[in-house]
C-alpha cells in the first residue's frame, strides 16, 4: 500500500510558478484574453500570476492573482504623480463589465487616430513605458511575494511588455518562454515617416533582445513559426488556437438554417456584405445575423442600415456558444483590401477553435494567402472561397446540400481533435515551461 501511494503522488503534476506578462488579462469574454487563459488550461491557480497593462476586469479562473498598471498610471508617474497599479486577488465573475471606465487607457484612443499621429503616440508612449517610473514599491512587493519560476511573455506590438519580462528574467534570473500569434516585427511602419521609422526600430531591437533570452517561442500557426525562424535563431512549436468546447451543434430539422457570423468586423465588414448579399441572392428568407464588436463608424453605419443581414451587437461568450449550437452556417471572412491581405497574411482567428470544437459547419471567405485560410484548406475543414467569381457557386451548394454541410462538421471535429484540444495543448505549454527551466536562466 504505501508503494501505491508514493506511486500515485510521482503522478501528481507539480507546477512550477509562472508569471504571464501580457498586454490583455486572462479573460472569459475576451478573445486574446481566452486564448491566453486556455494555454493554462488545468494548472494550480496558486502556480499563476498576471501582470497586465490594458483597462480590463480579469473574469477569468485560471489564476486569482494579478497585477495591473495602465496607461493612465504611467502617465500619473511620468508628472510625478504617486501610482501603485492595481492588485487582484479573488476571482471576478465574468458577467461584470468588461472594462474599467475610470482607466481608459491610451491604446484604445490610438485606434481611432489617423496612422501618421498614431505612430507618433505609439513610439512616445513606448518611451514613456520604457522610463519604468510606475514601477512602485507595491509592484516590487507583489513580484517578491510570488517569486516567479519562470516568465511567460505575450509578445505583440507593445514592445514594452518585452523589456519588463526581460527586467523581471534577470532580477530572479529564471528563464523566459514566449507566446506569439502576431508578425509585427515584420510589418513596414516606415511608410508612416520618421516616427514610424523609430518606432520600427523600438520594436524590432526590443523583440531581437527578447529573442536572445528566450528558451522556447510558441506559434499558433505554421506559416507565422517559419517566418520567425528564417530570421532568429530560436527553440519553437507551433501550438493552436485551444478550446473547452465538445461537439454542441444540435442538428434538427429547421424550416430555414441559420447562418452566423461572430467576431470582430471592423474591416471585414465588405466582405460581410458581399456574402450578406449574396446568401439574399440565393434565397431571400435567408438573412445573416451579425455578431460582434465595430470600432470603424463606417462600417457600423453600413452593417446598421443593410436589409440582407441582421447586426445584434456584441454578446457574451456564453452567447456565442449559444449561437454556436444553432447556427447550421458559421462565417468567418477576411478583408481582400490590399493593405489587410499583408496585415493578416499570417493571422489566424481566434473563433476558429471553437467553431472547430464545436462541431459547426465553418463557411471561409478570405484571401488564400491567409494563415487561417490555408491551415482549414489543408485540413478540409471549411467550405472556403479565396474568389469573389466563387461565392455564390459555393454558397449555394453549402447551403442547399446537408450532406456537405456534415462533411464539413466532420471534418472540423477532427481538426479539433487533432490540433485544438485544450487539454492537450496546455499539456504541451505544460512541457516547454518544464524543459525551459531545466535549461536554465540565459545569461549570455
Amino acid at each position: 500500500m504505501p508503494d501505491q501511494i508514493s506511486e500515485n503522488k510521482s503522478l501528481i503534476k507539480r507546477y512550477p510558478k509562472v508569471l504571464v506578462v501580457s498586454y490583455n488579462c486572462f479573460s472569459c469574454g475576451g478573445a486574446t484574453g481566452r486564448t491566453l487563459a486556455n494555454l493554462f488550461w488545468g494548472w494550480d491557480k496558486k502556480s499563476i500570476a498576471q501582470l497586465f497593462m490594458s483597462n480590463e476586469i480579469p473574469d477569468n479562473d485560471v489564476c486569482y492573482n494579478y497585477f495591473r498598471v495602465t496607461d493612465i498610471d504611467v502617465i500619473n508617474a511620468f508628472r510625478g504623480k504617486k501610482t501603485a497599479g492595481l492588485v487582484y486577488l479573488k476571482k471576478y465573475d465574468h458577467k461584470n463589465k468588461k472594462y474599467d471606465e475610470k482607466e481608459n487607457s491610451l491604446y484604445d484612443k490610438l485606434k481611432e487616430m489617423k496612422d501618421k499621429r498614431k505612430i507618433k503616440m505609439k513610439f512616445f508612449r513606448t518611451i514613456i513605458w520604457n522610463l519604468g517610473l510606475w514601477k512602485s514599491k507595491e509592484y516590487y512587493r507583489w513580484l517578491d511575494e510570488f517569486h516567479p519560476d519562470i516568465v511567460f511573455v505575450m509578445a505583440g506590438e507593445n514592445c514594452f511588455v518585452d523589456k519588463i519580462g526581460l527586467q523581471i528574467s534577470k532580477r530572479y534570473r529564471i528563464p523566459i518562454v514566449v507566446y506569439n500569434c502576431e508578425d509585427y516585427q515584420f510589418k513596414d511602419y516606415s511608410i508612416h515617416g520618421i516616427y514610424g521609422i523609430l518606432f520600427q526600430n523600438m520594436l524590432r531591437r526590443s523583440f531581437s533582445k527578447l529573442m536572445s533570452k528566450t528558451s522556447h517561442v510558441i506559434f499558433n500557426n505554421q506559416p507565422l513559426m517559419k517566418l520567425f525562424q528564417k530570421k532568429y535563431q530560436i527553440n519553437a512549436s507551433v501550438i493552436y488556437i485551444s478550446s473547452a468546447l465538445k461537439k454542441c451543434y444540435i442538428e434538427s430539422p429547421k424550416e430555414k438554417i441559420k447562418i452566423s457570423y461572430l467576431g470582430n468586423i471592423n474591416n471585414r465588414y465588405v466582405s460581410l456584405l458581399e456574402i450578406a448579399r449574396t446568401i439574399r441572392k440565393i434565397d431571400e428568407n435567408l438573412v445573416l445575423d451579425v455578431y460582434g464588436r465595430i470600432l470603424n463608424p463606417n462600417a457600423k453605419n453600413a452593417l446598421e442600415n443593410n436589409r440582407d443581414l441582421i447586426y445584434h451587437g456584441v454578446v457574451s461568450y456564453d452567447e456565442v456558444i449559444n449561437i454556436l449550437s444553432r447556427s447550421d452556417i458559421l462565417v468567418h471572412c477576411e478583408s481582400f483590401e490590399p493593405d489587410a491581405i499583408i496585415d493578416k497574411r499570417h493571422g489566424f482567428s481566434t473563433k476558429i477553435g471553437d467553431v472547430l470544437a464545436g462541431g459547426g459547419c465553418l463557411f471561409v471567405y478570405g484571401p488564400k494567402t491567409n494563415a487561417a485560410v490555408k491551415y482549414l484548406i489543408k485540413n478540409k475543414a471549411a467550405c472556403v472561397v479565396t474568389e469573389k467569381e466563387r461565392l455564390e457557386k459555393e454558397l449555394r451548394n453549402l447551403i442547399h446540400n446537408e450532406d456537405l454541410r456534415a462533411y464539413y462538421r466532420k471534418n472540423a471535429l477532427k481538426a479539433a481533435e487533432k490540433n485544438h484540444d485544450i487539454q492537450k495543448n496546455a499539456d504541451r505549454v505544460y512541457s516547454i515551461i518544464q524543459n525551459a527551466i531545466k535549461e536554465g536562466y540565459k545569461n549570455d
